[in-house]
């Protein structure tokens, strides 16, 4: 569903194995029809390739929110000045020194001990369990010291803990999982793109007088924290 996500997994003793193992894999893949941007994604024609439970009714929209505080109409009435306008904003890379990693350890009585970067130790818990399903009692998380996050690494790491854990299980041995940096960069989670659209009226004196604020945020393949990134983003504009 997105350049990158994984489908299937390789280990071997050291990388170069590992990657002269995958240059032997043949995937046959089905061209489906896709959307690229969330404009279009909304667009009455546009192909289907999302459903959020938390919006049925609205293919391809993982989530609205509202806030309401006071009488807006009154506000731009009382307005010297109106400005509206659209702003569009790019994916940022959040550009933390030490890629994405993390270790999996089996044990002999079936528990699993993961030692990674990461910000959010509990998630990566809960994920590894999900996919060994295994109870979170036997899955034990070790955040190593993270060498830079700002965001990026409180997903992904349950990814990158998950698929480790897999082979780890698989092999029966200890798996380290440390992607490159152009690896990192082309498969991890972004800040959002989004389209804003922004009304503000004002007094002559710079007194803000109403703001109506328009979101749509470009959540990629999966919502993850997309819902937690709106919120903000609502809540501080």
């Amino acid at each position: 569903r997105y350049i990158g996500e994984p489908i299937a997994l390789l280990a071997a003793e050291d990388r170069r194995s590992t990657e002269r193992a995958a240059r032997l894999v043949t995937i046959d893949y089905q061209q489906l029809p896709a959307v690229f941007d969330p404009l279009s994604a909304l667009s009455p024609d546009a192909p289907t390739v999302a459903v959020s439970e938390a919006v049925e009714e609205k293919p391809n929209v993982f989530n609205t929110m509202r806030i309401r505080k006071g009488d807006i109409e009154q506000g731009f009435a009382e307005a010297d000045i109106v400005i509206e306008e659209t702003y569009h904003t790019g994916y940022q890379e959040h550009a933390y020194l030490e890629t994405q990693g993390a270790i999996a350890v089996p044990e002999e009585n079936g528990s699993m001990v993961i030692y990674g970067t990461m910000q959010c130790p509990f998630y990566v818990q809960a994920a590894v369990a999900k996919v060994l399903d295994l109870s979170l009692s036997k899955i034990r998380v070790v955040q190593t010291t993270t060498g830079g996050a700002f965001g990026g690494k409180e997903d992904i790491p349950s990814v990158i803990s998950s698929l480790a854990a897999l082979l780890a299980r698989k092999s029966r041995r200890p798996v380290k999982l440390v992607l490159t940096r152009e690896e990192d960069i082309l498969t991890s989670s972004k800040r959002h793109p989004s389209v804003v659209h922004y009304k503000s009226g004002a007094r002559s004196d710079g007194t803000l007088t109403a703001i109506e604020v328009d979101f749509v945020y470009n959540a990629g393949a999966y919502q993850t924290l997309s819902s937690a990134v709106l919120w903000r983003g609502l809540v501080h504009s």
